[in-house]
């Protein structure tokens, strides 16, 4: 379904590229295919934060973790997504938090897009959500890389869709780190222990 390009960057089929003359635009996730998720196509990062505490987790189970709520305690969820190469997480997140329309979805999965905003009001079917699509650079090995962002914002979500996969080392590491109520700050695998 989902192919590399010569720069390792997940693209689409080209089945997903063209419709039928007079066929709604975009790509509803249920076109796209079922989960399960394939073993390290992508890597899902979930922080689940308020005022007083936050917790960060890699999630390890896709159909756990798309039946589980967040917890009472927060107030905001944001799920990271690295890597496109998994419909099935794309999906999967797209139909449990109700992304729309399927322009926006679409937009997610064709890369690259150009940068832009867009909001959406909520309707019988979706939520309220405010999309923006956005390229963030990297100093990689001495040259600058590029990848898209797509960053859905809602009540109580944020939900974002990283083009590649992170590398060890680049982002956000593994495992479960949660602030307790009266530290000082939450401690990531990105930040360094200050003297």
């Amino acid at each position: 379904m989902a192919r590399r390009d010569g720069a390792g960057a997940p693209r689409l089929g080209r089945n997903f590229r063209k419709s039928r003359p007079g066929a709604a635009p975009g790509i509803e996730p249920r076109e796209l295919p079922p989960p399960p998720a394939l073993a390290g196509a992508t890597r899902i990062t979930c922080i689940d934060y308020s005022v007083d505490e936050v917790e960060q987790r890699e999630v390890q189970n896709l159909a756990a973790f798309i039946h589980d709520h967040r917890p009472a305690w927060a107030k905001v969820r944001w799920i990271n997504v690295d890597g496109l190469g998994d419909l099935g997480v794309v999906r999967a997140i797209a139909e449990k938090y109700q992304l729309h329309p399927p322009l926006a979805v679409e937009d997610v999965l064709h890369v690259p897009q150009r940068p832009k905003v867009q909001a959406y009001d909520e309707t019988a079917e979706y939520q309220a959500r405010l999309c923006v699509i956005m390229r963030m650079v990297a100093l990689q090995e001495g040259e600058l890389q590029a990848e898209q962002v797509s960053l859905f914002v809602g009540h109580h979500t944020v939900i974002t869709f990283q083009e590649a996969r992170a590398t060890c080392g680049t982002r956000s590491g593994s495992g479960c780190r949660r602030r307790r109520p009266g530290c000082a700050r939450a401690r990531t695998p990105a930040s360094s222990p200050t003297r």
